[in-house]
């Protein structure tokens, strides 16, 4: 049986089945991470967001666009590839696409897909 909200195997029990990840016994391992600007919503809902290699890059392109929200962490289990920007900003890096960003780490894992980092770890960057 598959986890309704990450689709990664259950663990049967006596009358119910359980999902070590969405319950926290197990955790990602992440391979990569980047910084996006994280817009706050009223739903915690996943956005595709742009990814940049570090918290200055996002930071740039914060102030050159203009854009409202918070530069926060993201993990990814597989790796990102970064680029070169191909828009009018210049000396801009960042993801060879739009990822998908998810509050946690509770989705179905795949390529082009990263979670925000913990607020803990948020804290110790």
């Amino acid at each position: 049986m598959r986890c309704p909200a990450c689709s990664r195997k259950m663990t049967a029990l006596f009358t119910s089945y359980v999902c070590d990840w969405c319950d926290g016994h197990k955790k990602p391992i992440p391979v990569a991470r980047g910084w996006v600007i994280w817009r706050r919503g009223q739903t915690a809902e996943e956005r595709e967001c742009y990814v940049f290699p570090t918290p200055q890059m996002a930071e740039y392109y914060r102030a050159v666009t203009n854009v409202e929200g918070d530069v926060r962490q993201v993990l990814s289990e597989m790796p990102i590839r970064w680029s070169d920007g191909k828009g009018n900003i210049k000396n801009l890096r960042l993801a060879e696409r739009l990822y998908t960003i998810y509050p946690d780490h509770r989705f179905e894992p795949g390529p082009f897909r990263a979670f925000l980092a913990p607020e803990e770890s948020r804290r110790a960057a």
